[in-house]
């Protein structure tokens, strides 16, 4: 952006790009306002400042005013500030809050607080989809949740204009847990564990059917985030069943062949259930019981799991 730019952008991801002068990933220019919200920008680089972020100005202060909310910026090279270069003169029209940045990656005064200077610990920079936070890092729970920006482009299709943006950069749910995380991906390592106690039991199942039917976000039993909790919600948390170690069996559901993705030391599974009941695995079990009246799977359920 060099000239009279608004744009905002919400759960992006600039990757891997490259600038011969400022900003690999994003450049703000002469008289820009732009906003980034909850974006992550990895691997970029620039033979000039700002390797992943950079706000120049030609025009006197006051005539834009840059936003970065909830970003993450991380493994991107420049000469000088290889994560962030502010220009400098220009402390009143750039505002970093909340954000993840390398240490030692920012040059230049910005407004702004709350802001980490750590690794974000991604689960793999070297690939788009690896840029999810892994376990351990302080970038998880830490975001602002009231920096997630109105869904005016109503990106979930529930024709909600005013409800937060609810999906994150891959489309899971971005409220699945009380506090967002910071960049555009959710951590999201266990999402069926709604009760956060690291186990996917009974007790996540009760929360998920108490409840059933229209959810609107934030919803941390819309598994599929799809403003409805159904079936398919349940068939993920079958699959999960058990201990939370698994991440990306948890991510995940229902494996192909039906089964749980974690043992779940206790009486009774829902892969047991699902053989016991004759079915093949739990993924039809889950259809089975979401073609029932709630009724009748919740009592159903309860006969074989407890309350």
């Amino acid at each position: 952006m060099q000239q009279y730019g608004s744009a905002q952008f919400t759960n992006c991801v600039f990757y891997d790009n490259f600038a011969g002068d400022y900003g690999g990933g994003v450049r703000s220019g002469f008289e820009c306002s732009p906003t980034l919200s909850h974006c992550t920008l990895a691997l970029n680089e620039a033979d000039g400042n700002g390797g992943g972020f950079s706000a120049n100005r030609d025009d006197p202060p006051g005539n834009g005013v840059v936003s970065l909310k909830g970003c993450v910026l991380h493994a991107n090279d420049a000469p000088a500030g290889t994560q962030v270069y502010i220009e400098p003169g220009l402390p009143s029209d750039v505002r970093i809050t909340f954000c993840c940045v390398t240490p030692d990656g920012a040059v230049g005064p910005f407004l702004g607080s709350d802001n980490l200077f750590v690794d974000p610990l991604f689960v793999n920079v070297n690939t788009v989809p690896g840029l999810r936070l892994s376990d351990g890092s302080q970038c998880i729970d830490s975001g602002n949740t009231s920096d997630v920006p109105a869904d005016t482009a109503n990106v979930d299709g529930d024709a909600s204009l005013t409800e937060r943006v609810p999906l994150d950069a891959a489309r899971l749910n971005r409220f699945f847990r009380d506090k967002v995380d910071r960049g555009a991906y959710e951590s999201e390592f266990c999402k069926a564990d709604i009760n956060g106690d690291e186990t996917v039991d009974g007790t996540d199942m009760s929360i998920l059917l108490g409840a059933w039917g229209t959810c609107n976000s934030p919803c941390p039993s819309d598994l599929t985030s799809s403003n409805v909790v159904d079936g398919a919600d349940l068939a993920i948390l079958f699959g999960a069943w058990g201990g939370c170690d698994n991440n990306a069996a948890m991510m995940a559901g229902p494996t192909e062949e039906g089964e749980a993705s974690n043992a779940w030391v206790g009486p009774l599974t829902p892969q047991v259930l699902a053989e016991a009941l004759g079915f093949s695995d739990v993924a039809e079990l889950a259809r089975y019981l979401g073609s029932l009246d709630f009724e009748t799977m919740q009592s159903l359920l309860e006969a074989y799991f407890g309350n």
